[in-house]
């Protein structure tokens, strides 16, 4: 069996979220953008069965940006409409 050598640990990175919104006394609406920079981050080590198998990386979402709208229903607390590109 070949030995195969695999740095586990995770460089650093930075990533940043943003949200504008308007708050009224029963909706709420706003913009959102997620990973502004588009960052690729290394966030923990896969190793599939210790390291017999495949071994990588599981990474961040990339860029996500959209619109979210909230509307307290019938006083029972804030129902979500999300959309997403």
């Amino acid at each position: 069996m070949t030995n195969i050598e695999f740095n586990p640990s995770c460089p650093p990175t930075t990533s940043a979220t943003c949200r504008w919104g308007i708050d009224a006394d029963r909706w709420e609406a706003g913009l959102f953008v997620n990973n502004i920079w588009d960052e690729r981050a290394f966030l923990s080590v896969d190793r599939e069965r210790g390291r017999s198998a495949r071994v990588g990386y599981l990474t961040n979402q990339p860029r996500t940006f959209g619109v979210d709208f909230r509307n307290e229903l019938l006083g029972n607390g804030m129902g979500t409409f999300l959309i997403s590109l």
